[in-house]
């Protein structure tokens, strides 16, 4: 074989090998991204934020992302929730926040949005650059609490408020609902001269304390000895308002109307020692919270809400007697699909 041939061939071999590597390079699949690395930061520890984790946990199952938990000990504790946020690890792409002081921690929050994606879930940062927020309106929920106390209390009377802190966003909220409709209530349309038929003697906090809540209805209850009805706005009230009435022999004498679907207190309602409880969905809260996140870090967040500043809002209900049994059903059925799922690598937070 002559030298022209031989290198012609060598030319023809160079450019197939360079077409095969081309065509390789053009067609063969980008490696995957990296998995998210996301953080769930509760408002504390109780059974409402460990209801929101199941959910959170759920969602990083069917989205693919790696899920860390952190809660602080303490219910409402804005320190140790500040603790945990100062101390995120640098490869952190989203946190799912409720924040617990909502003008507090507005700045911190914005600071953080220049490093990852973040959303608010249970409670709002409203007033931050947040991506998005997952929760219920608590105003409209405030709203149909007082429409509970009504119907348990359809000549009027009075009404202590027990709630965390005036803090949390979700909370003035849905104080304020309650608060509006309580007042258009209390209001004898056919003698709107008369004295207010409904009188809030006032709103008790206990900064995520139920020791202090105790005291706050043993306050109460000394202060103003005719009250007729007490409202819970924290998940945590229900039970507590049961033992401390119980333990003052008062228990089935007052009206209770409660937020959230604690054990105890769909117990209580069963057996009639309060009224009504106003139940949201924690773990959709999580599930929701953990998905849009996902959605955000994967680049796929163009199906989130445009109005709202991004807000998803699900709904609540008044839970009483009536429909107790299939509130229940619902809570059963989601309880085993949840233990029936596979598990995830859940890994500790930072």
């Amino acid at each position: 074989m002559s030298d022209r041939r031989i290198a012609l061939w060598t030319v023809a071999l160079v450019a197939l090998i360079a077409a095969i590597a081309y065509r390789i390079s053009v067609f063969s699949e980008p490696p995957p991204p990296p998995t998210p690395q996301i953080v769930f930061i509760t408002g504390g520890s109780g059974p409402y934020w460990q209801s929101a984790v199941a959910g959170a946990k759920s969602a990083a199952r069917a989205t693919d992302v790696e899920l860390a938990v952190a809660m602080p000990q303490a219910d409402e504790s804005l320190e140790q929730q500040m603790e945990i946020l100062m101390n995120l690890a640098p490869d952190v792409d989203g946190i799912a926040i409720s924040p617990i002081d909502a003008a507090g921690q507005t700045h911190l929050i914005n600071k953080l949005v220049e490093k990852m994606r973040v959303v608010t879930f249970d409670s709002d940062a409203e007033l931050s650059e947040r991506h998005s927020h997952v929760g219920t309106s608590n105003f409209s929920a405030g709203r149909t609490c007082a429409r509970m106390v009504g119907e348990a209390l359809p000549e009027g009377g009075e009404i202590a408020v027990l709630m965390a802190n005036q803090t949390k966003e979700n909370l003035i909220d849905r104080r304020g609902g309650f608060q509006e409709r309580i007042s258009q209530m209390a209001i004898d349309d056919d003698n709107p001269s008369a004295p207010p038929r409904y009188v809030v003697v006032g709103y008790f906090e206990d900064n995520g304390s139920d020791q202090r809540c105790a005291q706050n209805i043993r306050d109460a209850l000394a202060k103003f000895p005719g009250l007729d009805c007490f409202v819970g706005l924290n998940a945590r009230h229900g039970p507590v308002l049961i033992a401390t009435l119980k333990e003052l022999g008062k228990l089935g004498q007052i009206k209770l109307v409660t937020f959230d679907a604690l054990p105890q207190t769909l117990d209580a309602i069963e057996q009639g020692q309060i009224y009504a409880t106003i139940a949201q969905d924690p773990y959709n809260f999580g599930y929701q919270a953990v998905t849009t996140l996902a959605k955000l870090c994967q680049g796929h967040g163009t199906d989130l809400p445009i109005v709202g500043k991004g807000s998803n809002y699900l709904g609540a209900e008044a839970i009483k007697q009536d429909n107790l049994d299939n509130f229940r059903d619902k809570l059963r059925e989601r309880q085993q699909a949840t233990e029936t799922s596979k598990p995830n690598t859940e890994k500790p937070a930072a």
